[in-house]
């Protein structure tokens, strides 16, 4: 029998996370892309409600909506009710998910698009009756109480990446497809929940479920099995017959080796233009002494502070975006961390403070490689550690 697919129900607090977006990706336009959020879900089971909230006649909202309507959201809209600009979104989202999950019982996911800890009371009710909470949201303004409350946090900065050059001319979704299907199919192999071979009969709804569209006849073969048969070798290696299941099994090879043949320069164009990596080790000691004293001085400071003091103690030899990004990369308990963790506005505005086990100035450089070296990791899977720290002249 086969594995029933979970059903799958998105609620996105859209003005939040675009003006979150905006924040993150501030020369980018449009910078959430709705499809990478859909693959995401998609990857969990079959999405059967898609509703975002907003007041749609608002910047940044406003640029979204027919990219909304174009992948069938509900888009409910709230305008603004107060002074304070609220719209309750809160209110809104939280009394239409539950009813849909009292009205729908079969939903089995719920996925939360937002950072507003006032969700966290909707978060606990979904999870009483069973059900399990995705959340996605960006780093900088998740509250500390959802991350740790959902089933899964998903952050859309590790999501959406870095956000891509606007084309010269924009196409149509169909006809990207219709130029490269392998695409379709990088797509359904990242979003694979395993790494353990493939159905065959189960691929071709996997890939509807991405793409309503999708139809081998579009690509000139009247079977599936010979569409899929085109990429023998380049997505899979074999299909084999499962004489005990019934039913033949595709082997896909992996994401990250699919994705392995990055060329060097991009990969030391994120290290050094991306994560801004400080490759003087007596300058990175330099500033972990100096941010020590900050603390030690004032008790509590913010990155923002920390930027513009440190900015003026380098006698403004160090750029302060090179600052900003090492600051990023020490925070969240490696070196500072948030003075209270009820704060929700920005990351760089949070009071922060110094870590109470601090560790040697040795181990904190430990700590600033690795995570250049995870992050890079992360952004070009496949990429061999080796090569990554001899592009960070540390071998």
């Amino acid at each position: 029998m086969n594995e029933q697919v979970p059903k799958i129900a998105i609620y996105l607090d859209f003005e939040n996370l675009a003006i979150s977006a905006k924040e993150v990706y501030p020369s980018t336009p449009r910078p959430l892309r709705i499809d990478d959020i859909l693959d995401y879900a998609k990857g969990y089971g079959d999405v059967l409600i898609k509703k975002a909230f907003a007041d749609w006649n608002k910047p940044p909202c406003n640029q979204y909506v027919e990219d909304l309507r174009l992948r069938a959201f509900d888009l409910v809209f709230l305008p603004q009710t107060s002074l304070s600009g609220k719209n309750g979104a809160d209110l809104r989202m939280t009394i239409d998910a539950l009813e849909d999950m009292y009205d729908k019982s079969l939903l089995d996911v719920f996925f939360l698009g937002t950072g507003d800890t006032d969700f966290i009371h909707l978060i606990r009710k979904i999870k009483e009756r069973g059900k399990e909470v995705v959340v996605l949201g960006f780093e900088h303004s998740i509250g500390r109480t959802i991350r740790y409350n959902c089933d899964r946090f998903e952050s859309l900065e590790d999501l959406l990446g870095k956000a891509p050059a606007p084309a010269v001319k924009e196409k149509k979704e169909e006809e990207e497809l219709e130029d490269d299907p392998r695409e379709l199919f990088l797509r359904y192999i990242k979003n694979r929940s395993t790494d353990e071979p493939a159905i065959l009969s189960q691929i071709k709804n996997d890939l509807m479920r991405l793409d309503p569209s999708f139809s081998e006849k579009k690509y000139g073969y009247k079977h599936f099995k010979e569409f899929l048969d085109s990429f023998k070798g380049d997505l899979f290696t074999s299909i084999k017959m499962d004489d005990k299941a019934g039913h033949h099994l595709v082997f896909f090879k992996s994401y990250s080796e699919l994705t392995s043949d990055i060329n060097e320069a991009q990969v030391r164009d994120f290290i050094e233009k991306d994560m801004r990596f400080i490759k003087d080790r007596n300058l990175r000691k330099a500033i972990y002494k100096e941010i020590i004293g900050l603390f030690h001085a004032d008790g509590e400071t913010t990155i923002n502070q920390m930027i513009d003091d440190l900015w003026s103690l380098f006698d403004k030899k160090v750029p302060k975006a090179t600052l900003k990004r090492f600051l990023r990369t020490m925070a969240e308990g490696r070196m500072f961390k948030f003075a209270n963790v009820k704060y929700t506005g920005n990351v760089y505005t949070m009071p922060q403070v110094l870590k109470a086990d601090l560790p040697s100035m040795e181990k904190l450089d430990d700590i600033y490689l690795q995570r250049i070296i995870d992050l890079t990791l992360k952004k070009h899977p496949g990429v061999p550690q080796e090569s990554v720290t001899k592009m960070m002249g540390l071998s």
